[in-house]
């Protein structure tokens, strides 16, 4: 008997949630940064906007894989009724996998949006 592999760990409605408030912190920190641009901050300020962009990007990848690193680092999912342990190792693997990609790329895509637009902005 083979085990169904569950590419997944949050359902629609976490990764709708999830969407939401990565779209809004997302605003808020291009919302910074251009306030940083426009006072000719030095580009070294934009490593202030790094925290909030990485949690955009955290948060908006989780939604498009519908994986969550916090909940594939303590071996559960979340389908709508409640987390539920993780039984396969493949399975786990496969979400720890996912989850570190996520946030691997929310960390480049955090420091490229960050660091390029104070970059172009500069005179």
């Amino acid at each position: 008997m083979s085990a169904v592999l569950r590419p997944n760990n949050i359902d629609a409605a976490g990764a709708d949630t999830r969407l939401r408030v990565g779209v809004v912190s997302l605003g808020a920190s291009l919302l910074v940064l251009l306030g940083l641009a426009k006072v000719d901050g030095h580009w070294l300020l934009g490593a202030l906007s790094l925290p909030p962009l990485y949690v955009a990007f955290l948060l908006t990848y989780q939604a498009a894989f519908r994986v969550c690193p916090n909940k594939a680092k303590h071996c559960v999912r979340d389908l709508g009724f409640g987390d539920e342990r993780v039984t396969s190792p493949l399975e786990l693997a496969m979400h720890q996998r996912r989850a570190r990609n996520i946030q691997l790329l929310s960390l480049g895509s955090a420091a490229v949006v960050g660091f390029g637009f104070l970059a172009l902005a500069q005179p």
